[in-house]
């Protein structure tokens, strides 16, 4: 089995763009490919965000107004995968289109969301609101730390059909999520030509590495 950690900015346009092509190029595959949205959050990715959309990043209010924004989606995230990992991320992804496209984040669009994708309401206010999604969130920032995840979209494969090795291959500093899908289709694919490698280094100008 493959599994894919992918590592995504719960804001970004682009990450939205790597999450709907991984899951149509796992429902490609003949054999299980497990994917695990991780969205990630830390003022690298908030500066790089407001760099690519042209805003000021000395802007001390909106960086704050974005950070907290983003967070917000992780924990109706976080809460949301208590009633299910596919309802979550498709939850998370309609979040990050609304923004995109509305720059709109408030409380009655996600009650519209999960009234869409038949996330009970009551169940996920309770959930919201418990200490535990906290810990959920500290969980999955620690976890990026320990891949060593430092801008999204990133992409961590582990390839269970490569016994010889036990690495796992890191794929990042992608702004094209076209060549990210590319990239990600020559792993999932083809992981003999990857795997095993002590360095991989960059590939489309795409950096590769083996943690």
């Amino acid at each position: 089995m493959l599994e894919i950690f992918v590592f995504v900015n719960p804001i970004g346009n682009i990450c939205l763009e790597v999450e709907k092509n991984l899951l149509a190029l796992a429902g490609e595959q003949s054999r299980p490919v497990q994917i695990k949205f991780v969205p990630t959050l830390n003022f690298t990715i908030i500066t790089d965000y407001m760099k690519a959309h042209a805003m000021d990043p000395k802007d001390l209010e909106l960086r704050n107004h974005l950070f907290n924004l983003a967070y917000n989606i992780i924990l109706d995230y976080k809460a949301a995968q208590f009633q299910g990992n596919l309802k979550a991320r498709k939850l998370l992804m309609a979040l990050q289109r609304t923004f995109n496209e509305d720059q709109r984040y408030d409380r009655a669009m996600v009650a519209e969301l999960l009234a869409t994708y038949h996330i009970d309401q009551e169940m996920f206010d309770e959930d919201r609101t418990d200490a535990a999604l906290r810990d959920a969130f500290s969980h999955d920032q620690q976890l990026a730390s320990e891949m060593h995840i430092t801008n999204t979209p990133s992409a961590v494969f582990m390839d269970t059909d490569q016994p010889e090795t036990d690495a796992a291959i890191l794929l990042e500093n992608v702004t094209d999520h076209h060549v990210f899908a590319n990239i990600c289709h020559e792993l999932v694919t083809r992981p003999a030509a990857f795997y095993g490698s002590a360095e991989l280094g960059s590939l489309n100008g795409t950096d590769l590495h083996v943690l």
